[in-house]
């Protein structure tokens, strides 16, 4: 069966959105960045803080978004139209610690469809073993798989150079053209191949 196979934040779901508007900004008034000028991720850069307190604070909500985010409408109503016909696994790089509320907020949210949940970690410790550095380590262990889904420019350009597909889901740090709408049209194109 033809699989896709979903990044999970700011793809399935809208982490970074609701992490600016909920966690970074009431806590930095003088924060005057809107969600669309995020042109880069991560963005700590454009906060002007070190990556350290850009991820501690971003790591700090991702439990509570777990817990209260909903998953973007767009693509729970995708999956219900055209999901059925194929296999999907959600493939995050979220840290370790926090990646059992992802695999939670999953399986409540999208577990009708979405039925494997995969990680390749970030920021990890020397200890921790490294499997697969990156997704596209995955992918190719995976070994079948159809198309990816990612916001991450770098991701998805990895995986096209390896001779994968992949599908650029459009945020504004990656300047994608596209619209959420031909994003999701470019993945049926792609499984039908």
């Amino acid at each position: 069966m033809k699989t896709i196979i979903w990044d999970v934040d700011d793809v399935l779901n809208n982490l970074m959105e609701g992490w600016l508007s909920s966690a970074w900004k009431p806590a930095h008034s003088d924060c005057g960045l809107s969600y669309s000028e995020l042109t880069e991720n991560p963005p700590y850069r454009l906060l002007g803080v070190s990556a350290q307190d850009y991820y501690a604070s971003l790591d700090a909500y991702r439990p509570v978004a777990d817990k209260e985010m909903e998953p973007r409408w767009t693509i729970l109503d995708w999956l219900w139209k055209e999901g059925r016909d194929y296999r999907h696994v959600a493939l995050t790089a979220r840290p370790l610690h926090d990646t059992a509320s992802c695999a939670e907020w999953i399986m409540r949210h999208l577990g009708d469809y979405v039925r494997t949940f995969a990680v390749v970690p970030r920021r990890t410790s020397r200890e921790t073993p490294q499997y697969d550095r990156t997704k596209v380590d995955y992918l190719r262990w995976l070994g079948h798989y159809t198309v990816l889904v990612d916001d991450d420019l770098d991701t998805v350009g990895a995986a096209r150079r390896a001779g994968l597909r992949a599908v650029l889901f459009p945020q504004p740090w990656n300047r994608s053209k596209d619209t959420v709408d031909q994003a999701l049209a470019k993945i049926l194109a792609l499984m039908e191949r």
